[in-house]
């Protein structure tokens, strides 16, 4: 999966990222951590039931968050 999404563990792992790609991806975590799909505070984060079901959505979303800051 992308940058460690297990979507069948529960678990999105980020410690790969470089640390500027981290902080662009904060407030996209902070919101799936508002909304319940999320826990923890990273880099390394479980899925809640919610977040494994719409895993694919999260993954589509993060990888879309990287590669449009990417092309800034």
């Amino acid at each position: 999966g992308v940058l460690g999404l297990q979507v069948f563990v529960g678990r999105l792992d980020l410690s790969g990222l470089e640390p500027e790609a981290s902080k662009r991806v904060a407030p996209l975590l902070a919101q799936w951590r508002r909304e319940g799909l999320v826990e923890g505070s990273g880099p390394r984060f479980r899925l809640t039931t919610a977040g494994r079901f719409w895993a694919p959505n999260l993954a589509r979303g993060l990888r879309e968050s990287l590669q449009s800051q990417e092309t800034r």
